[in-house]
Formats: structure tokens, sequence, C-alpha cells
């Protein structure tokens, strides 16, 4: 998984799998904006390659 080994311990990048994105769609769609600020902010744990966060779309 090169993908893996490149974007978590390289570029400190999050990858989120199995998201639910259907609310955020439908709120989406309510409020005609499609453009929004996306944060993560798992724990800092040293050696860390799993843990559930709960990501905030902020419009």
């Amino acid at each position: 998984m090169p993908l893996h080994r490149v974007a978590l311990p390289m570029m400190g990048l999050p990858l989120i799998d199995a998201a639910e994105v259907d609310e955020l769609a439908a709120v989406c769609a309510e409020l005609g904006r499609y453009a929004f600020l996306l944060t993560v902010a798992p724990p800092r744990i040293h050696g860390l390659t799993g843990v559930p966060v709960n990501p905030l779309a902020v419009f």
C-alpha cells in the first residue's frame, strides 16, 4: 500500500476509510453550499496506525 506508506508517516495526511457522508450531502443540498473546511484531529500518539476520529465540516 504505497499511499499509506507515504501519506501517513511522511505527509501526516489522515486517511478516512468508510466515511458516511449522506448527512453531509443533505446539509450541503439544504444550504446550497458545497465548499467547506474539513477538519480531522486525531490524537498525537507515536506509532499510531489507526484511531477513530470525528471529522468536522465547517461551512
